[in-house]
């Protein structure tokens, strides 16, 4: 895409234009992983426009224009909705532990008493020891 045209453009299609880049450049990403992309030469093609678009971007916000974000919602895969359940999940377990050792460290302050002095026993040896003749023969 030529400067010209990117430059033609306003902000609001230069901003869907560049989503629509990266989407095509992340097809093109598993595409290469999986072995079946059958013109490479697009990866750096698509990259360098998606930067002639940021330059753009940022020249035009340099000189003053206002630009918003889109409201474009996050892409998420099948496999991320499955990790938020169970993290929600997990944090579930967590609190249902901590509330379980909780009680149960309540209950086992309740149970001990503090020891006292008299409960121990203090036993001494007063009965000498027994000299072991044989090491001085």
């Amino acid at each position: 895409m030529e400067m010209q045209v990117i430059k033609s453009k306003s902000t609001a299609e230069l901003q869907e234009h560049e989503e629509q880049l990266r989407a095509q450049l992340f097809a093109f990403r598993i595409q290469k992983a999986i072995g079946k992309l059958d013109a490479p030469h697009m990866i750096n093609q698509l990259r360098k426009d998606i930067a002639r678009i940021k330059t753009e971007l940022q020249s035009r916000s340099e000189k003053g224009e206002v630009i918003k974000p889109l409201n474009i919602k996050k892409m998420t895969l099948p496999e991320e909705k499955e990790d938020k359940t169970t993290k929600k999940e997990d944090k579930k377990v967590a609190k249902a532990t901590k509330k379980l050792d909780k009680e149960s460290n309540k209950a086992d302050t309740e149970i001990k008493e503090p020891e006292k002095p008299e409960d121990k026993k203090i036993t001494t040896d007063s009965t000498p020891k027994e000299e072991n003749n044989n090491d001085k023969q």
